[in-house]
């Protein structure tokens, strides 16, 4: 089955949707607001244009995806708003705006690395469904070699899309080597897999009722577990079935209180921000 099948975030209204756990990119939004405004000034100030076009690539579904064209919208207005003159025949008139919403567009940057599989055929990443810090170096060149190349085409390809003065805004989960920065959430799903294959009983030190009604770490974590479960259950639904489902975020929520309660799991966002130049002839 192909990765486009699958990797889609969870549909519907219910307590495990995306519509209802998608919060944390709502902050996101509202954090870089400011950097938005910046790149829309940098446009209108070298740009006129009848018509402007947004692509969002990766919309998703659910609030997010409007409110983020919102804030686009109003950017452009605010900036418009300024390079307004007081002389008529310069005064600018309200623009087009043509919005495409894209997700999954056909390119698949999932594929699982050469580098990954020894000369001999066996996996070198065989007890981790990710790339772990402090593992195996030769599966973190080769996670760290695809990256390259994904996003080198990436850059390339918008590049091309852009006309002179058009901008790229984007925000990226990163990792930092710093004491905050705990696993990646798909390092806890392949722990708390493998703790069900060896049939490790749910660790009791925290009461599973706790992570719905207990401390702030708790609530964070059973939080966190909801708004994880939003964005990979499908795919990881299509490799292990719906039956292990509500186990396995259940553990998932056990070890990320865990994790919280000693200051790991903070979310690293990187933003981009970048400008096309117009080439002299």
């Amino acid at each position: 089955m192909e990765v486009k099948q699958v990797l889609r975030m969870n549909g519907g209204d219910s307590h495990i949707s995306y519509a209802e756990n998608s919060a944390h990119e709502m902050l996101i939004l509202l954090k870089v607001k400011t950097i938005l405004q910046n790149s829309m000034e940098y446009l209108f100030s070298r740009t006129q244009t009848e018509c402007a076009r947004v692509a969002d690539l990766g919309c998703s579904s659910g609030p997010n995806t409007l409110q983020s064209i919102l804030g686009i919208i109003q950017s452009m207005d605010n900036s418009l708003s300024r390079n307004i003159t007081n002389d008529a025949d310069h005064q600018k008139q309200p623009i087009v705006v043509q919005v495409f919403l894209n997700d999954l567009y056909g390119n698949d940057f999932n594929t699982v690395p050469a580098g990954l599989v020894s000369e001999s055929g066996s996996h070198l990443n065989e007890t981790s469904i990710y790339v772990e810090k402090g593992g195996n170096p030769k599966v973190q060149q080769a996670y760290l070699d695809q990256f390259r190349k994904d996003f080198t085409m990436f850059l390339k390809h918008r590049y091309e899309e852009l006309v002179p003065n058009g901008q790229l805004f984007a925000t990226i989960v990163g990792k930092n080597d710093d004491e905050t920065d705990g696993p990646h959430a798909m390092n806890i799903i392949g722990s708390a897999l493998n703790d069900m294959v060896l049939e490790l009983p749910l660790d009791a030190s925290v009461p599973q009722e706790h992570l719905k009604n207990g401390g702030d770490f708790n609530v964070r974590a059973a939080h966190v577990s909801s708004f994880i479960r939003a964005v990979f259950e499908p795919i990881l639904e299509s490799h292990f079935g719906d039956a292990i489902m509500n186990q396995l975020f259940q553990r998932f929520a056990t070890k990320t209180a865990k994790l919280l309660e000693v200051g790991k799991g903070i979310v690293h966002t990187v933003v981009i921000s970048l400008a096309k130049e117009e080439k002299n002839m």
